[in-house]
């Protein structure tokens, strides 16, 4: 049995073999069949724009033909689509128009074309943008701002404008109409855009980056220019739409100053001070003891902190409130010590470069927290750093 097994394993088809080397060589092309977007962008690329005017396209070629229309970085292929198209427009149904026009609505010829032939044959079939609208799309010679006009009279709420009009996002035209309809915002407008709904679509809608930093800029135009109670840090609107604004803009005004740039004056202020209560809620957290009450001290003036510096390997901070500087170590808070502005920031880089930490210099002022301690700092700040005596009012 051993020896038959081996036998069994061990032998070769050579019957098998030889049949298959009998049979006859393959006719035809063995290659697998292209692709129909491929092939046509290939035979489109192919033929000169005079020569696409000249000839007809098979039904299968228009129905591919909407795929390669949305490739608009490709101008050789764009000018040859369309050049098809207006070539085409008679015979091609609307619903693949409708597919086609938002790519290419800057080409006022195709538009010509399509408004010629919805003259005598109005689409009946199709999204709303084009069935109720195409007056203003084919017509106009701003497509984008006169859909916005009518479109916002019918759905003001902007983050619904482009399903309303069943008009595709991310298409060149859906864009320019949003666009369009922020240049026709006015106070009232944006009074009436649902408040959570808005911070929503600039946070997570599919439009362009550019259209959802206007519409933030507008937003914070809006609502934090009337802040003016520090209160807010508590929580509350302002505080959700401050967070959203920075996490769109990937950190606070110190922190990216090119891309708050874009943003209104008051809320570049208001994003440094929110800034400074994150990293002094970092210092102090609720979990850590806090005798002597100093993250109270500091939250107080939070509007007021020019400059704030936090040594992560000792814990000490700074706080540049005017021409002055204080200083704070967690590990000596029975006193606080207040230097001159001027010269400062070169000592404290060389503090920072040096391992182990070596003795600050002497300050120019020092105040040991003893029972009337925060009477001695208000009337410090109030006469030396230009704070007011009420501290519940923002500056502005």
């Amino acid at each position: 049995m051993e020896d038959g097994k081996k036998g069994l394993l061990s032998a070769r088809p050579t019957r098998l073999r030889e049949a298959v080397e009998a049979l006859p060589p393959p006719k035809g092309s063995r290659t697998r069949p292209r692709r129909p977007i491929a092939q046509l962008r290939e035979q489109l690329l192919g033929r000169s724009i005079e020569q696409l005017r000249q000839q007809r396209m098979t039904h299968k070629a228009r129905e591919v033909l909407p795929y390669l229309a949305v490739e608009t970085r490709n101008p050789e292929l764009r000018k040859r689509i369309v050049a098809l198209t207006i070539q085409q427009v008679e015979e091609m149904r609307w619903r693949l128009l409708a597919q086609m026009i938002p790519y290419l609505w800057e080409e006022a010829e195709l538009r010509q074309a399509a408004r010629a032939r919805a003259e005598r044959d109005p689409p009946d079939a199709g999204p709303r943008w084009l069935v109720q609208h195409w007056t203003e799309v084919l017509g106009s010679e701003d497509p984008p701002a006169a859909l916005a006009r009518i479109g916002i009279t019918e759905e003001p709420i902007l983050g619904r404008l482009l399903s309303h009009l069943e008009l595709r996002n991310g298409s060149p035209l859906g864009q320019a109409v949003l666009a369009a309809a922020l240049d026709q915002a006015t106070d009232d407008w944006l009074s009436s855009q649902p408040y959570t709904e808005t911070l929503r679509t600039i946070e997570h809608s599919t439009a362009g980056p550019e259209i959802r930093m206007r519409l933030l800029a507008m937003v914070l135009e809006r609502y934090i220019g009337p802040a003016t109670s520090w209160q807010f840090f508590s929580g509350g609107p302002i505080v959700e739409l401050m967070n959203v604004a920075q996490r769109m803009l990937r950190g606070w005004p110190d922190e990216r100053p090119g891309t708050w740039k874009q943003m209104p004056l008051r809320a570049r202020q208001i994003g440094r001070w929110m800034h400074h209560r994150e990293r002094l809620d970092s210092l102090f957290p609720v979990s850590r003891p806090d005798p002597m009450n100093l993250s109270a001290t500091w939250r107080r003036v939070l509007p007021w902190i020019d400059e704030m510096r936090v040594d992560e390997t000792t814990g000490v901070f700074t706080m540049q409130l005017g021409a002055h500087v204080f200083v704070e170590d967690p590990s000596a808070p029975q006193s606080y010590r207040i230097y001159s502005v001027r010269r400062w920031w070169r000592t404290w880089r060389a503090y920072l470069s040096q391992t182990p930490r070596p003795k600050l210099p002497e300050p120019t002022h020092q105040i040991q927290r003893k029972e009337d301690w925060q009477t001695a700092f208000d009337l410090f700040l109030v006469e030396n750093c230009e704070l007011p005596s009420d501290l519940d009012t923002l500056p502005m």
